[in-house]
């Protein structure tokens, strides 16, 4: 089940480092990650990431949105970086 979360792992690490925008990133994970089986390896970190950036926009978010529960994209990649840390 590795290689069902690498590509996972690799977008998250380009999102994180500049190589992707927001909507590039945003799509392409939700795409991945409903592909992955629920057996893959991490699939509760991998389900955390995936209700993050399902409630993600780019930032500023305004403050509406932030009441209903949308972050901005500097606090998604703070979280992720939380989430993220020593899983490779």
């Amino acid at each position: 089940m590795k290689d069902a979360t690498s590509e996972l792992t690799i977008l998250v690490r380009d999102y994180a480092q500049g190589r992707l925008p927001f909507w590039a990133f945003h799509h392409s994970f939700i795409e991945g990650f409903v592909r992955l089986p629920e057996r893959a390896m991490g699939w509760a970190r991998w389900n955390r990431v995936y209700q993050l950036v399902l409630i993600s926009a780019p930032d500023p978010v305004s403050e509406a949105d932030q009441a209903s529960g949308v972050i901005g994209e500097s606090t998604l990649k703070a979280r992720l970086a939380e989430l993220t840390v020593g899983h490779r």
